[in-house]
């Protein structure tokens, strides 16, 4: 239904965004702190690493 009135409005097909989802976890898995490292809080000094990580693992061609 929504496909019909987007291209009525003049939209056009670029891409196609594929979802995966999982159950919901009842209790977050645990994870191992490899020696040597020590967890801190993010800071705004962080925001392009973490950016250039979120874009490199979420944005991928789908075809």
């Amino acid at each position: 239904m929504g496909k019909k009135l987007y291209k009525k409005l003049g939209f056009v097909t670029t891409g196609q965004i594929l979802q995966h989802q999982t159950r919901a976890l009842e209790e977050a898995p645990s994870v191992a702190i490899p020696a040597g490292l020590t967890p801190r809080r993010v800071q705004a000094q962080d925001a392009p690493t973490l950016t250039a990580l979120e874009s490199s693992a979420s944005i991928k061609p789908c075809c």
